[in-house]
């Protein structure tokens, strides 16, 4: 993310611009065709939107799912919730897991009432 804050910095693209470079506009870049399979859920240090979003540290990665399997999660994360993330490999001391199917992910998240899920998918699928 280093390198994200310098080409903020350096201005040339708005935050929006900067922002769709890594996610819409690398996804159809890339042909990839469900984003709901490929995301990332971070913790939010800053109030706005784009200091939230350019502020991300690894440290603050709740969540990574690749090809609809979590295949990395935050030991907070498996802690509030280990009858979902109880079976993920341990990494040492990154205090992460790994390695989940997004079906067994997605019924157990959208029980969790303190996950908006619903709205993060929508965010995440261009509807919200």
């Amino acid at each position: 993310m280093d390198h994200l804050r310098a080409a903020r910095r350096l201005g040339g693209l708005s935050d929006l611009e900067l922002f769709e470079s890594l996610t819409g506009a690398a996804a159809r870049f890339w042909g990839l065709q469900d984003l709901r399979l490929d995301f990332v859920v971070a913790r939010r240090r800053a109030r706005e939107k784009w200091d939230a979003f350019f502020s991300i540290t690894p440290a603050d990665i709740l969540l990574v799912v690749l090809g609809g399997r979590a295949v990395l999660a935050d030991e907070t994360v498996v802690k509030a919730y280990p009858d979902i993330f109880g079976s993920l490999t341990p990494l040492g001391v990154l205090q992460k897991r790994v390695a989940m199917d997004i079906d067994e992910l997605v019924p157990a998240l959208g029980r969790a009432p303190e996950l908006d899920f619903a709205a993060m998918v929508s965010r995440l699928s261009g509807t919200g």
